[in-house]
């Protein structure tokens, strides 16, 4: 890995087709490999383009010569910066401008750079207090890791720990698979396993930015939990289905929820959420709140609940993607009405459903006409309260960026 790390970035000319030309022309950030007239054949991951048409210079991208996205561009026009410190450097600076005022001192985790949509295609960046932690979907960020570090760091001088973690598909390269870095690379004080406390809107969170789910945690859905907090406002019983660490739970308690249930097939989720709870037991909310968890299947467990009776009065569903590939979309709208029947069946006369998908490849129109007609179909019809898309900290400033999607609706 340090090789790779330290490897000096190689530039090249590269000139495009058509079809490269209109995406660069329309600030696109992704260069297919059929949209590329002529590239040398032995450019290695985070070599740069230069890239061109007939005679002008268009702009400047990382090679990733394993990915089907052979250019992520950073900078555009004839007079695009060269890649290197600078410009990262001045990345960073804009993604912190933009996120500035949106939080207050109650919350100190917050997403820094979100990919394209910062300038940064293949590469995600959060906070959690005093922790950076980076996730690398591309290999082309791996011999620049270390400028795009100091440059986050510079701009966020309040870090003081970091955590590197490569995406599944990066870490199965050749030149990584044997060393295992999925599971992450921690740089702080000895002994620091990548544990770390931070707050969202007051309440307290740990994690692991070494194991946890893509930085860590799924900040992503902040304003969904609070939102759903505000609905379960003195609500009986609250069940949460794919709980992970229990986030959505939390935020039914701290309100008043009477009884939140924690369901998820990871037992280490379940114990996470438990940490979770004993963290926030000085909530009166929470203190008095009954916290139950169910390690099982999504499916299986719901099935059971509803055999022997119980009901709730608010059922949150927010599984993992079901569709990494448009080939998976058929069968993953099938699951997500498979979750659709198996939710509304548990819910108690106007309880809320509150549905989520981080899918890309499922969009929100086609998902919640299939959550409705599925309610519908079992003679449970639901009213649409409101929909929600991506948290404010995580622009979608292009098509491919969006991906989260997230529904509030009522039983009739």
């Amino acid at each position: 890995m340090a090789e790779l790390l330290k490897r000096t970035p190689r530039i090249a000319a590269v000139h495009l087709l058509p079809k490269g030309l209109q995406a660069v022309r329309s600030r696109h950030p992704w260069i297919f490999e059929d949209s590329i007239a002529r590239i040398p054949d032995d450019l290695e991951p985070g070599d740069i383009a230069v890239l061109f048409d007939k005679k002008r210079k268009l702009g400047a991208a990382l090679i990733d010569p394993d990915s089907d996205i052979r250019l992520r561009v950073l900078a555009f026009g004839a007079t695009a910066p060269d890649i290197g410190p600078e410009l990262f450097r001045r990345l960073a600076e804009k993604a912190a401008a933009r996120r500035r005022g949106l939080f207050g001192a109650d919350t100190n985790a917050w997403r820094l750079a979100n990919g394209e949509s910062d300038g940064f295609p293949g590469l995600a960046a959060d906070r959690y207090a005093d922790v950076l932690s980076v996730k690398v979907y591309s290999a082309a960020w791996l011999p620049h890791l270390e400028n795009v570090l100091a440059a986050f760091l510079a701009v966020n001088p309040e870090l003081k720990r970091t955590s590197i973690r490569l995406s599944r598909e990066v870490a199965s390269l050749p030149a990584l698979r044997r060393l295992n870095y999925e599971d992450g690379i921690l740089r702080g004080e000895p002994g620091w396993d990548g544990t770390v406390r931070f707050l969202e809107n007051g309440l307290m969170f740990e994690t692991n930015v070494r194991f946890g789910q893509k930085t860590g945690f799924f900040l992503d859905q902040r304003e969904n939990r609070a939102r759903v907090g505000e609905l379960a406002k003195n609500a009986g019983k609250v069940l949460n289905v794919f709980s992970y660490s229990g986030g959505f739970s939390l935020y039914a308690a701290r309100n008043g929820a009477r009884e939140v249930t924690d369901l998820d097939f990871s037992k280490p989720a379940l114990e996470a959420s438990e940490r979770n709870f004993e963290l926030n037991r000085h909530w009166p909310g929470v203190a008095a709140c009954r916290h139950r968890t169910i390690p099982d299947d999504a499916f299986h467990a719901m099935l059971e609940l509803e055999k022997r009776g119980e009901r709730f009065a608010v059922v949150i569903v927010d599984p993992p993607s079901f569709a990494k590939a448009a080939n998976e979309r058929k069968q993953a709208l099938n699951s997500y009405s498979r979750l659709a029947v198996r939710a509304v069946r548990l819910l108690k006369k106007h309880g809320l459903l509150v549905f989520a998908s981080c899918s890309s490849r499922v969009q929100a129109d086609e998902l919640f006409a299939a959550v409705h007609a599925a309610a519908s179909n079992e003679g449970f019809p639901l009213r649409e309260l409101e929909r929600r898309a991506e948290a404010p900290d995580h622009p979608a400033d292009f098509r491919e960026s969006h991906y989260l999607k997230c529904m509030y609706a009522a039983l009739r």
